[in-house]
């Protein structure tokens, strides 16, 4: 055997690397060929596990055994001896991924809280390093042995459970059965209110936090301090903020050092105002907000001059801002048009590679979309939505010269959602731009008449442009509700549009053919 096959390492990235439908035999024999290899493909087979079974065939065949009934429970036949954990304690410490899922939990519920309490190594996977549990339907009385789970190794975890006093407790209790775990995730679904100091109590004893996302839970202005402090953090995905902050005074004035990526779900302007008050230059790659209500266009301008402040402008990729789907809109839209002059206040964040933005409002037009793209050259999406356009309330301002403009300043532009009118076609520009990126364009109820004029100029822009949407064609509008009826000037100009998308590739062919020809 080659020297260079005794050295771990080497062996460990053989192995690691093997995948396809022939890995794990492949991983098998290569365990049964010599002792070099059997350890490192070992390590690799019982890696990561998705089911308690393979652990539990490691038992004598005479101490448990599986019901052949329905829901084919495993059951304990005799009492444990040490003698029987000699096969276990040779694959579990192998273990670093454990996925549990309702079924397979329900079939050991009757047998495990006594092989956890008779482990001769107090947890049944000592090296484990991430655990996930979907535990939605687990009785109360069978969810303690999951702590048997909660090794000091365990480095990520994540839960996604129905409201129960009992996972809660237990998630509680990670600081001091897991002090140093750095990603944790917890979905809970239908969870009273009230559950915001809960979560406080047990996401202020974790000090190592690199990630933490809370789904149905609430955060209070303590548990944001203490993150903020983390010069670890560097994910935080959050549903909401309190309405009120009221930090201790102990707070440093600049919070989350090293934040990239930032989420909420369901939130009010005005706290992510507060929120991003409290940064200075934070290292945002990622921001994407979802507001429970329509913010007013003051507002909005207030956030953007915010960001500006707490958002290093030279970090930040992806910026996402949209109403909640459940957010109503007012009778009165007056206050909630936003502008391209407030759209402008974002340009110095010249590294966007990606922006989205649904507002109740927007009145944009040619020269304005023009400033904000030439600011963000690396654009590769880019969508802006008026929803009151969306909804046939008002044509927009910009016209089809707005993507000449695109064209010419986002070279990687690849998906663009833009309402335009397009009934009237710009002469052709002295300063022809060709952009050979673009394949997805998004009009939602654009004004067209013309439809063979506006592919004609939209394939001199675009060659490669194949996927026109409008709003009503299936599945593509996020605004779309299942009572909303299309009015038939709405499906005319669909039908426009779907015209325009056949015809474009036809004039691309032709405009290649002559260039063809004027080579001869």
């Amino acid at each position: 055997m080659h020297r260079c096959l005794s050295v771990l390492e080497i062996l460990e990235l053989i192995c690691s690397h093997l995948d396809g439908r022939q890995r794990w035999p492949a991983l098998a024999a290569l365990a049964r060929t010599c002792r070099s290899f059997s350890d490192p493909a070992l390590c690799v087979l019982w890696q990561k596990h998705s089911s308690l079974a393979p652990f539990l065939k490691l038992m004598p065949t005479d101490l448990i055994r599986q019901s052949a009934d329905f829901p084919r429970k495993w059951n304990l036949l005799r009492p444990i001896t040490v003698a029987d954990w000699d096969r276990a304690n040779i694959f579990a410490p192998r273990v670093r991924e454990l996925v549990l899922q309702t079924p397979d939990w329900n079939q050991v519920t009757e047998i495990f809280p006594i092989l956890s309490a008779c482990a001769p190594l107090g947890v049944i996977f000592p090296n484990l390093r991430s655990l996930t549990c979907y535990i939605t339907l687990v009785e109360a009385a069978n969810l303690p042995s999951i702590r048997s789970f909660f090794s000091l190794t365990l480095q990520e975890i994540n839960v996604i459970c129905g409201w129960n006093v009992t996972i809660i407790s237990l998630i509680s209790a990670l600081p001091i059965t897991c002090p140093t775990v750095k990603h944790v995730s917890v979905s809970c679904t239908s969870s009273p209110g009230g559950l915001g100091t809960t979560t406080s109590l047990f996401v202020k004893g974790l000090h190592y936090l690199v990630s933490l996302s809370l789904g149905g839970a609430e955060c209070n202005s303590a548990v944001i301090s203490h993150l903020g402090q983390l010069s670890t953090l560097t994910k935080l995905e959050l549903v909401s903020l309190p309405d009120i902050f009221s930090f201790p005074p102990t707070s440093t004035p600049d919070l989350f050092p090293t934040l990239r990526t930032l989420s909420f779900s369901a939130t009010e302007v005005v706290p992510v105002i507060t929120f991003f008050g409290m940064c200075s230059d934070t290292p945002f790659a990622s921001i994407s907000v979802t507001f429970k209500s329509h913010p007013t266009a003051a507002d909005t301008e207030r956030f953007f001059h915010i960001l500006q402040v707490g958002c290093a402008c030279a970090t930040l990729r992806t910026l996402t801002l949209a109403p909640s789907y459940f957010a109503s809109a007012p009778a009165d839209t007056r206050n909630y048009i936003l502008s391209g002059a407030s759209l402008h206040n974002l340009a110095p964040f010249r590294a966007l590679e990606h922006f989205t933005l649904w507002t109740l409002a927007l009145d944009v037009d040619d020269t304005a979309v023009a400033n904000l793209v030439a600011s963000w050259l690396r654009l590769k999406a880019l969508h802006l939505v008026g929803m009151t356009i969306a909804m046939d309330q008002a044509d927009p301002k910009t016209t089809l010269r707005s993507l000449w403009s695109i064209a010419k300043s986002c070279p990687d532009l690849t998906s663009l959602s833009l309402q335009i009118d397009a009934t009237h076609i710009p002469n052709t520009h002295p300063n022809r731009v060709v952009q050979e990126s673009l394949d997805d364009l998004r009009v939602g109820l654009s004004t067209i008449t013309q439809p063979t004029a506006v592919a004609r100029y939209l394939s001199s822009l675009f060659p490669n442009l194949t996927d026109i949407t409008t709003r009503y064609d299936g599945g593509t509008s996020e605004d779309e509700d299942e009572d909303d009826e299309p009015n038939p000037d709405a499906l005319v100009r669909q039908e426009l549009w779907k015209q325009v998308e056949s015809q474009i590739p036809h004039f691309v062919a032709a405009r290649r053919e002559e260039a063809a020809w004027g080579s001869l």
